[in-house]
């Protein structure tokens, strides 16, 4: 493996196949992270970052991280749990299910689940002794960046001055609203709000009067 990648890059493990693959691919696409991947070929050097993608069993990945071999990597919790004797830390949850997910498959199949035994979340682990720290760190802020646009969107609103008490407690985002002072006195507010809340929040917006009001899809974010 060290013949093929530039020593100097930074080793980001991904599961070679299977649905978490194709979520972790998602993810890091919406991060910004570019690479193209030859068929049949296990390594991928990244375009714009010093970085080279490893494509691997997720059961075997802890134990890369773990090693050394592989700087920062995406796995289910519950292997890195099996493999608790390694030294790992966790940079950051996913917030997508691995293995198990949601058991549409299964219905689609005729088959129905009788019992949970496992329900494992993927999370991003990295090496403690890693030299890449400044990588690992711009890959966890995109990253989070990339995850918060997919759960939040901006709703923008104008009000009066009287009801502004009552908006912001009705949006009051993830630390603040943006509040804007505008010509005629009133205000326009912009605040984040999970995608699965918004449609009641702009009802309460409208209830207490605040008009204009406008719900505008995220693409990425830093927080």
């Amino acid at each position: 493996m060290e013949t093929t990648i530039p020593a100097e890059h930074c080793k980001f493990a991904v599961p070679k196949k299977g649905r978490l693959y194709t979520q972790v691919t998602d993810m890091l696409s919406g991060a910004g992270v570019e690479y193209h991947r030859e068929p049949r070929l296990d390594i991928a050097i990244c375009k714009d970052l010093p970085m080279t993608m490893v494509f691997l069993p997720a059961a075997d990945i802890p134990k890369y991280v773990g090693e050394g071999n592989i700087d920062i990597g995406v796995t289910g919790i519950d292997i890195v749990e099996e493999n608790g004797d390694l030294e790992v830390q966790r940079v950051l949850d996913l917030g997508f299910v691995d293995l198990v997910e949601t058991g549409t498959t299964m219905k689609a199949a005729g088959l129905e689940i009788v019992q949970s035994i496992l329900n494992t979340e993927a999370v991003i682990i990295s090496n403690p002794q890693s030299p890449h720290k400044a990588m690992i760190d711009l890959l966890k802020h995109r990253i989070e960046g990339y995850i918060t646009s997919k759960k939040f969107v901006m709703v923008t609103y104008n009000c009066s001055p009287e009801i502004l008490d009552k908006v912001s407690m009705i949006t009051p985002g993830k630390r603040a609203p943006t509040i804007t002072q505008l010509t005629d006195g009133g205000h326009s507010v912009s605040s984040l709000v999970k995608k699965g809340d918004v449609v009641k929040v702009m009802d309460e917006l409208h209830l207490v009067g605040a008009r204009d009001i406008l719900v505008l899809e995220l693409s990425n974010s830093r927080m």
